[in-house]
């Protein structure tokens, strides 16, 4: 049984805050025509971590909270960090927090005996 595509515009974006790209920098005009340096120069890492943050579902935790709301049995609890940690003594691997969590970023992994 195979899941449907959903259409970009089908994405329940409510617990993404709105933000606009981040503008790729570019080399002035005067710069170009003064040498064969390349004209896009990319983003430096402040920039880089900003369009990451614009991710839909790249695998890496917003703390967003979702999971905590969504856990049945109170397993998830939000940790030092504010990223959320299972309480894997008391989590019954329903697998609810994995298929509510927007990015993509919480996986099930059966325990070693």
């Amino acid at each position: 049984h195979r899941l449907a595509a959903v259409a970009a515009l089908d994405i329940n974006r409510a617990h993404v805050k709105p933000a606009e790209p981040v503008a790729i920098r570019h080399l002035d005009p005067e710069a170009r025509i003064a040498g064969f340096d390349e004209v896009n120069t990319g983003w430096d890492a402040e920039d880089a971590a900003a369009e990451a943050r614009r991710c839909l579902r790249c695998g890496s935790c917003a703390a967003c909270g979702t999971c905590l709301l969504f856990c049945p049995d109170i397993s998830v609890i939000q940790g030092a960090d504010g990223l959320p940690d299972f309480d894997r003594e008391y989590c019954k691997g329903c697998g609810i927090c994995l298929r509510e969590c927007p990015r993509g970023a919480i996986a099930l992994v059966e325990e070693e005996k």
